[in-house]
């Protein structure tokens, strides 16, 4: 059974859970990036995070996910914007198809940590 935990991190708290579910189950790691990098800093990254969700924009993925096919469980890594999961996430699951492959999802928050 092949793992993969994909995951999306500005601020680095998803980053590290990640790396915590990695450490625990072996699993391949990917880092999920828009191909347009958004900037550094909350205010101006969760600006933009808001205007996605309001205009229902898919940012691009930078890269493409190398034997997705392969992985038959999927961690899924994401913070909280707005109480909702970012919208780089939708382009996933529209670029991707998870049919018949297990979801387990982790998520965080910008008020906290990996522990």
């Amino acid at each position: 059974m092949a793992k993969l935990i994909i995951y999306f991190s500005l601020s680095n708290n998803t980053k590290e859970a990640a790396q915590k579910v990695q450490e625990i189950t072996g699993a391949d790691i990917y880092r999920l990036e828009a191909r347009n990098p958004y900037p550094e800093g909350y205010s101006k990254y969760s600006k933009i995070g808001m205007k996605e969700f309001e205009d229902d924009i898919h940012p691009e993925i930078k890269e493409d996910i190398p034997d997705f096919d392969k992985y038959d469980t999927i961690y899924l890594g994401y913070p909280t914007w707005g109480g909702k999961i970012p919208m780089i996430f939708h382009t996933l699951f529209e670029q991707y198809d998870f049919s018949n492959k297990k979801i387990v999802p982790f998520t965080t928050t910008g008020g906290s940590s990996a522990s």
